[in-house]
Formats: C-alpha cells, sequence, structure tokens
C-alpha cells in the first residue's frame, strides 16, 4: 500500500514538474512581456479613466496568475481587497477567506472571487 502511494506521489509531482515548466515558458515568452506592456501603456498614455482601470485590473489578475501560480500572500490579499492585513488575517481564522495553517495564511485566486463577491464586509469600499 506504501509504495503505492510512493508511486501514485511520483507521477504526480513529475506531472506538476512538467506543467511547471510549460507555465515558466510560458511566462517568459508570452505574460512577463504583455504585464510589461501593460504597465507601459498604464504609465505613457493618456487613456480614458475607464479604459486605464481596466487594462490595470488585467494587468493585476495577470500578475497573480503569472508570479503567484495560483498561492496569494497576505499583503496581496489585503492590497487587492483595499483591507488591512490584521482583518484578511482574522477572516483566514474565521474560514471566510483562504486557509489558515498554524501561524501562516495561504490565499488562492478562487478565495478572492467568492470573498470580494459574497463575503464582503458591509461597510468596506470594494476596490476594482
Amino acid at each position: 500500500m506504501l509504495e503505492d502511494i510512493r508511486q501514485q506521489y511520483q507521477e504526480i509531482q513529475q506531472a506538476r514538474e512538467a506543467i511547471d515548466s510549460q507555465r515558466d515558458e510560458w511566462l517568459h515568452e508570452q505574460a512577463g512581456p504583455f504585464i510589461d506592456e501593460m504597465e507601459e501603456q498604464l504609465r505613457c498614455s493618456s487613456l480614458p479613466e475607464g479604459f486605464r482601470k481596466e487594462i490595470d485590473e488585467m494587468r493585476k489578475q495577470l500578475v497573480i496568475d503569472a508570479y503567484y501560480k495560483g498561492i496569494i500572500n497576505t499583503s496581496d490579499v489585503a492590497e487587492f481587497l483595499g483591507l488591512d492585513e490584521s482583518r484578511v488575517r482574522q477572516f483566514a481564522r474565521e474560514g471566510r477567506l483562504g486557509l489558515a495553517l498554524s501561524r501562516q495564511y495561504i490565499f488562492s485566486q478562487q478565495d478572492l472571487a467568492r470573498f470580494a463577491e459574497k463575503d464582503r464586509p458591509t461597510g468596506v469600499r470594494h476596490q476594482k
């Protein structure tokens, strides 16, 4: 039984490594340069505010997808949601957002989306 679990674990790790390699290639060849291009547009152009906001949201999402590989830290969650880090940790302890692992907290993109749409505390402005 243990040998079967070890074998399956190795196979899953090998599959993850292959995916990571593809992701790194995507990051260096496509996502990274496009993020740079979006940042340049935001710095230099006189875009209408609505366009600027939409481009910035796309840029933020791409940065999360590209660099955090689905895991987001407390400070980035706080910035994204416009909350204090202590409030984000409180929500994680309560099970409302992310996952509390001892004294560490991890968050996924899905956690953020769910929280931003459903569990948003009243009286707190959501930054979109």
